[in-house]
């Protein structure tokens, strides 16, 4: 899965809606780098992201983000997430509980 990174601090997910990818975010991503260590991902089937044959459900979305938050080692208590409207709530998804992941959904 295709992401931008960067900033210091709590990790903050920005979730691009539908149709659009990472770009999005790009004028909120200097500001909000500096508060924050930002992941900025292109949800499969998006931007830079692979291309899944079939669509994704949205479980599917939600998993991959835990994937490659689990990929980055981002565990921590500071995990924070925010989106963009237009997608099929995939954030919410992810605010499933997960052993020993805190989340707060934006």
């Amino acid at each position: 899965m295709h992401y931008v990174r960067d900033g210091n601090g709590p990790t903050l997910v920005l979730l691009h809606g539908w149709p659009e990818f990472w770009y999005t975010w790009r004028k909120n991503i200097p500001a909000l780098a500096e508060s924050f260590d930002l992941v900025v991902p292109d949800l499969r089937g998006f931007g830079d992201s692979d291309k899944p044959a079939n669509v994704p459900d949205v479980s599917d979305y939600a998993n991959h983000l835990i994937e490659l938050l689990d990929a980055l080692d981002i565990t921590s208590r500071g995990f924070r997430r925010a989106r963009r409207r237009r997608f099929p709530n995939a954030g919410p998804r992810t605010a499933i509980p997960r052993p020993g992941r805190q989340t707060v959904l934006l």
